[in-house]
């Protein structure tokens, strides 16, 4: 199975002036991990201060194994300098292959929607998994997406819900989801089951030095 690995944090200054210099080693570390697929990382375009890191990796045993290693520690020592908040960490599993899912992160706007249950609704209610199914269906073929959108529940967290959706722009994906859309229909159904946090953001794919032409 596939893992993405979700990291969020609230820039620090440091961050805000120099983003490439003070995530580097991070990023480094990342990318280089032996099953990673690719990492792409950027700046929350609403409020301008929310950090994006997502990271690809081919396999959970290969995520695991980077997760408790040496890489793990470099990671977080470069994510100290550019946080001004704790990091939130989110990963979860997926059916697709790593490739398969790049077109989401290297669209040239990504929507990640974080979705948190509410108490009375559990992780395996029909209608709630149902939903999230219609609605991945008509964003793999709506007009300015990037298919295939991916959704899945966080193994961190079984009570929240992870969807990704790669765009054109920020308007294709709000004219996609307006009133009267099936796709509105089906996220005011999931609404009632869940609340959203969600949020656009133009992706870099990172480079190591030796990538770098």
């Amino acid at each position: 199975m596939t893992i993405l690995q979700i990291v969020t944090f609230t820039a620090s200054s440091k961050y805000l002036a120099q983003p490439k210099n003070v995530m580097k080693e991070a990023l480094d570390a990342l990318e280089s991990g032996e099953g990673c697929a690719g990492v792409f990382h950027g700046l929350q375009i609403e409020d301008g201060k929310t950090v994006y890191i997502f990271s690809l990796w081919e396999s959970e045993e290969q995520y695991e194994s980077f997760a408790g290693g040496a890489g793990h520690f470099s990671i977080l020592a470069g994510i100290k300098t550019a946080a001004a908040s704790y990091p939130k960490v989110h990963y979860l599993s997926t059916g697709p292959s790593a490739v398969e899912l790049i077109p989401a992160f290297s669209a040239p706007i990504t929507d990640f929607g974080l979705w948190t249950l509410k108490p009375d609704v559990s992780p395996k209610d029909a209608q709630l998994v149902q939903g999230f199914e219609e609605l991945k269906a008509g964003l793999d073929v709506t007009a300015g997406a990037h298919p295939p959108a991916l959704w899945a529940t966080c193994q961190s967290s079984a009570r929240n819900v992870v969807l990704v959706v790669g765009w054109d722009t920020v308007d294709a994906h709000l004219q996609a989801v307006k009133e009267g859309t099936e796709l509105n229909a089906t996220g005011q159904l999931l609404l009632k089951k869940a609340n959203l946090v969600m949020g656009h953001v133009k992706l870099v794919k990172h480079k190591t030095d030796s990538e770098v032409d």
